[in-house]
């Protein structure tokens, strides 16, 4: 609902722009980079849309896909940035502008944390220029770790061996900061599924261990009442009685694994999450 909100107001903007007085596109070139240092970002992007209509063959013209998704991005919009340079990348034909095209794509991922995708395009690309080489293959052992890749240990060991040796003086903090990394991911706290189960054949002590303390004491208690009131029902011969409280208590029992495996599932990805965010490696291209 938001970006279709910030979709009408640009369109807006942009047909009360139309109508005032065009500068030259040099002039509005730096027109649109002072709104952006200015950080007026739908006004940058109506500018824009603006030098897009009056000059079609201009530079802006030509890039004015990227260009708006490079504001969107900084507008922190990764969703509207990922449109727009998609609609780009369909349309440019020049190596270096896909390659860039790709980096942001691969930046706009890394700004949804959607690891994997941005390793995919990562690992879609690459440089002759040894240094730049050596930079996109720390950036893909980033997004590995970040991706808990299976294969992952050792990994910066083998980025170690295979560039030259003056290349891995010259990034030599940020390989020892990733070598760093490659070892606190496997420290990462996880707790265990299975453990869940085990657990929760007495309701509530595995909510205890995901974390919910509250929830764990409440289940607990309550599922002590219904197995003393079940077993008071069979003892007194209270049959539909008892046939309530078998059902109740397997479906409490369903529930209350469920339940225990939603909490753990959360836990170990909010714990992945603050790993992942802690750090990140800058690509200039």
């Amino acid at each position: 609902m938001k970006n279709k909100i910030i979709s009408f107001l640009i369109f807006f903007y942009t047909g009360i722009s139309l109508a005032l007085p065009f500068k030259s596109c040099e002039e509005e070139e730096n027109y649109i980079e002072y709104l952006i240092n200015k950080k007026d970002w739908y006004r940058a992007i109506t500018e824009v849309l603006r030098a897009t209509w009056y000059c079609p063959s201009s530079k802006i013209a030509n890039r004015s896909d990227l260009i708006i998704s490079q504001i969107y991005l900084k507008a922190e919009k990764p969703q509207l940035a990922e449109r727009h340079l998609f609609s780009w990348l369909s349309t440019t034909q020049r190596h270096e502008e896909k390659i860039l095209g790709k980096l942001l794509l691969c930046n706009i991922y890394e700004k949804e944390h959607n690891w994997q995708n941005a390793l995919t395009i990562i690992e879609d690309i690459s440089f002759t220029n040894k240094d730049l080489e050596t930079k996109r293959i720390m950036k893909i052992c980033e997004l590995k770790l970040k991706t808990f890749d299976p294969q992952r240990k050792g990994l910066i060991s083998k980025l170690k061996k295979n560039i030259p040796e003056d290349i891995y003086i010259r990034h030599k903090k940020e390989i020892e900061f990733l070598e760093q990394k490659e070892k606190e991911s496997f420290s990462v706290k996880q707790k265990s599924i299975f453990l869940n189960y085990i657990l929760g054949i007495i309701p509530g002590l595995n909510l205890i261990y995901a974390g919910n303390i509250k929830e764990g004491l409440i289940t607990f208690t309550s599922h002590i009442a219904i197995s003393g009131l079940l077993v008071w029902s069979i003892s007194t011969e209270r049959w539909p009685l008892t046939a309530v409280l078998g059902v109740t208590v397997i479906n409490w029992y369903t529930y209350n694994f469920k339940r225990g495996a939603e909490f753990i599932t959360e836990y170990n990805i909010q714990n992945k999450e603050k790993f992942c965010i802690s750090f990140s490696l800058p690509f200039q291209y």
